[in-house]
């Protein structure tokens, strides 16, 4: 090919790629097309530093790809098309036209949440992250079909989070090609911008936080809402039911770098549950009907404080077990009383608590349950 631009070789891929996939694989000239000249005009063409992005082209291992492609992979965030954050151009299988997409690596919304909820946990992230970037006008395209029910074309689907489409009968010219991709690279960097550092996993555990109904101890109004509202709409199972030891969670990283311990509104709404939604300090304190729950309105409190993880090893302090029902107003006071108030009540809770905290393997005693709310000091 004479003349090569980013134009000329996508064309060239497009109206020869089917015929090629009948041939043998080593030595083919496309193939060379899409793992070499490709990646070069592409360092030459958009001023790409090499030291900063790998690019690699890729129609498959041995045999031909349904779907070849050439990803841009920022080093400081992944080099691979299975994790991380990218940006790819992927050809259709049927050769019709290609997408420029910015995306992530499916593997880890697959092995964390299995394939069905992967897929939906995926395009969560994606619209997460499209409101976060503010997505140029002509990248708003939330959905791509690249014509193949294949594992990996699913993937690339499931992962894709903006971009555009290019017909086979409407490519543009050279130079909207590089704009559209420096633009796209924009959007990548600004993305770059919110991991601050975090790897892609523990960035995507930090936005689905909320979609997991999971909520860090910054978010303590946000939180109890939350299992206000699930405790009106689901009907908790009896928490003894499940009161073995389990691990300790794995900590999520904040915006500020931060390690937190995650709070599963599930677990409180089964702790509410477990009380009656009456308050465990005493059961004739006076509350209202919540409008969301349309139960007594009570509050969720972790007895053994969250923050305690580091005492807590191997097992996890996230559980109904630890958690107790409070009125507003005994929630204040536990927090916020004087010593003289809140240590009656932190006994009487102890004596409540404590079996159920040892059928989880959580072992404290009183002394260090009072040096934990600061009585004496």
């Amino acid at each position: 090919m004479n003349n090569k631009n980013l134009e000329s070789t996508f064309r060239y891929v497009l109206n020869n790629y089917l015929t090629e996939k009948q041939s043998p694989f080593k030595k083919n000239e496309l193939s060379r097309e899409v793992r070499k000249e490709i990646p070069n005009l592409m360092y030459e063409q958009l001023n790409l530093d090499q030291k900063k992005y790998t690019i690699t082209g890729s129609v498959g291992k041995g045999n031909w790809a349904t779907v070849p492609w050439i990803g841009c992979f920022d080093r400081a965030i992944t080099s691979s098309a299975t994790r991380g954050y990218y940006l790819v151009y992927l050809f259709k299988s049927d050769m019709s036209g290609f997408y420029l997409s910015l995306n992530q690596g499916y593997t880890y919304f697959s092995k964390e949440y299995g394939a069905k909820l992967g897929k939906e946990k995926a395009r969560t992230a994606a619209s997460i992250m499209r409101s976060k970037i503010n997505v140029p006008s002509k990248f708003n395209l939330k959905k791509i079909d690249l014509a193949s029910q294949k594992d990996l074309a699913i993937g690339y689907e499931n992962g894709h989070i903006m971009g555009i489409y290019y017909d086979m009968n409407a490519i543009p010219d050279n130079s909207v090609l590089i704009h559209d991709f420096s633009l796209l690279l924009e959007s990548y960097q600004k993305l770059k911008t919110l991991l601050n550092d975090r790897s892609a996993e523990e960035f995507n555990r930090y936005i689905l936080l909320k979609d997991d109904n999971e909520y860090l101890e910054n978010n303590e109004i946000e939180y109890q809402q939350a299992i206000d509202r699930y405790s009106g709409i689901v009907k908790e199972e009896d928490p003894s039911l499940h009161e073995v030891p389990r691990p300790r969670k794995q900590l999520v990283i904040d915006e500020g770098g931060r390690q937190k311990y995650p709070r599963d509104v599930r677990e409180a709404a089964a702790a509410l549950t477990r009380a009656g939604h009456q308050c465990e300090v005493g059961s004739e304190h006076a509350t209202f009907i919540s409008k969301s729950s349309r139960h007594p309105y009570c509050e969720a409190h972790h007895f053994v404080g969250i923050s305690r993880y580091d005492d807590f090893p191997d097992v996890d302090l996230d559980r109904a077990a630890n958690i107790i029902c409070l009125c507003a107003n005994c929630h204040r006071k536990i927090h916020y009383g004087v010593d003289e108030d809140r240590v009656d009540m932190i006994k009487e809770l102890y004596e409540l608590v404590n079996p159920r905290l040892e059928k989880v393997g959580i072992q404290v005693t009183l002394n260090q349950v009072k040096e934990y709310y600061g009585i004496g000091k």
